[in-house]
């Protein structure tokens, strides 16, 4: 009896060592688990400021990208304006270069008409008139040629 008594000291004893080794173990385990909840949680921090800072990035580019668009379009109005400007500019030209030869071939016209009336007034020169006034008209008659 003695025998089994000092049997189930000895292994209550190792039972307590083995309790005390598996607190302890525990204890350890729970401050490791403690801090790695601790550094999770900062991480957590991080990447919740990093996905913030990636919202106001993305947030920023769709506002770049829609003010590229509108800087396209105003670009894309100005470049046809100009094209209209340039257009009209040569029609303007043509139009002045068409009034230029009509302007020629009228000095041209009259230049012929002038003298045609100088032909006119040579031939009318070589005959002697004569004035007629009837109802507050006056008129002329010719008398005959003028020798020269």
């Amino acid at each position: 009896m003695n025998g089994i008594i000092v049997e189930l000291q000895k292994e209550a004893q190792e039972s307590i060592t083995a309790t005390t080794e598996a607190g302890r173990v525990l204890s350890e385990t729970l401050v490791q688990a403690a801090e790695a909840q601790k550094q999770l949680n900062g991480a957590m921090e991080e990447i919740n400021k990093t996905n913030n800072s990636i919202q106001n990035i993305a947030a920023v580019a769709q506002e770049q990208a829609a003010s590229s668009k509108e800087m396209a379009s105003a670009i894309d109005k100005a470049a046809k304006s100009t094209l209209e400007m340039t257009n009209t500019v040569s029609q303007i030209q043509q139009a002045s270069e068409e009034t230029a030869r009509a302007a020629q071939g009228v000095a041209e016209q009259s230049e012929s008409m002038s003298e045609h009336a100088r032909s006119l007034t040579e031939a009318l020169s070589r005959f002697k008139l004569r004035a007629e006034t009837a109802r507050g008209k006056t008129s002329f008659r010719a008398l005959g040629v003028i020798d020269s």
